[in-house]
């Protein structure tokens, strides 16, 4: 392949780091023909695969995701994205002690479960500086 290109493209090709998914098909309308996901079909947009990305199991990996998170403002400008929009995501991600110790912070009472608290602490306007700093 040219340059690295999957149409074969010579040097100053524009497809060259165009995201491609772990089929090898674009994620985008643009981009090489040759990683088209059929003749139909141009891309094969998988939002759903990042937003699993940011699914953690288990303290360690939530603190992994927490200290990327607090170095990286693109990571955490996109994890606020999510947690804004996926509200299930955002919930599992905190355990209900943190959303309880953030719902106190507000004086808001803690009672129900964790998606009633959670409820509650997303009417304040900015819960999620207070979330991103939970250790």
């Amino acid at each position: 392949m040219g340059g690295g290109c999957p149409d074969g493209c010579e040097a100053g090709c524009l497809h060259i780091g165009e995201p491609l998914n772990a089929a090898g098909k674009r994620e985008r309308m643009t981009g090489p023909s040759a990683a088209r996901v059929s003749e139909k079909v141009s891309y094969s947009a998988n939002f759903g695969g990042m937003v699993r990305m940011l699914r953690t199991d288990g303290p360690a990996a939530r603190r992994v995701l927490r200290d990327i998170r607090r170095s990286d403002p693109v990571a955490d400008e996109y994890i606020s994205f999510i947690h804004r929009n996926y509200p299930a995501v955002e919930k599992n991600h905190f355990s209900l002690k943190e959303w309880k110790e953030v719902a106190e912070g507000y004086g808001i009472g803690c009672e129900g479960g964790k998606g009633a608290v959670q409820e509650m602490v997303r009417r304040m306007p900015d819960y999620m500086d207070r979330m991103r700093t939970m250790a």
